[in-house]
């Protein structure tokens, strides 16, 4: 999995969750978001030697490429469209209703 799909799974979980908002009741306003993993910096052989952030897996095989890793810790501050910089999500899991 690379950086920017893990990125792209948090931000579409913190949609779903704001969608899934009641109106009245319970909500819960979003922090920061904290993500910390070990990444590797693969840099492919070749003309075009691409490089990529990847998220290292327990067990990944290794590739026809060079590699080092890191760990890293990401810290998103998750903000709102149009204009509204706060974001509020329902207190179940997305998709539970509330009793």
């Amino acid at each position: 999995m690379e950086l920017t799909e893990l990125i792209a799974d948090v931000r579409e979980s913190l949609t779903r969750a704001a969608k899934a908002a009641p109106t009245t009741g319970v909500r819960f306003e979003v922090g920061p978001v904290e993500i910390e993993c070990e990444v590797s910096i693969e840099r492919s052989s070749g003309v075009d030697g691409k490089v990529r952030i990847v998220i290292v897996e327990a067990g990944a095989n290794a590739r026809g490429s060079t590699s080092s890793s890191q760990r890293v810790k990401l810290t998103l501050r998750p903000v709102g469209g149009h204009g509204s910089d706060r974001i509020l999500v329902q207190g179940g899991a997305a998709g539970e209703s509330e009793q």
